[in-house]
């Protein structure tokens, strides 16, 4: 993420996710937020500017591996 100009940060949020299953049989697993708004509700949505950091992250995190 530092690549990209972004300092991770974590934190702790309450819900479900596959990281859930992934983490609970010993495999490091994260949840990479992309910024969405109001999330599953009928107003869900993404500004522009971090649907493309986003995607930069994803390139890096790809180019990385």
């Amino acid at each position: 993420m530092r690549e990209v100009g972004l300092t991770p940060k974590g934190i702790q949020y309450t819900g479900g996710s596959d990281a859930n299953s992934y983490n609970g049989k010993g495999i490091p697993a994260i949840n990479i937020g992309t910024g969405a708004q109001k999330p599953h509700s009928f107003e869900e949505f993404i500004l522009i500017e971090d649907l493309i950091k986003s995607t930069e992250i994803a390139i890096a995190l790809i180019q990385e591996n």
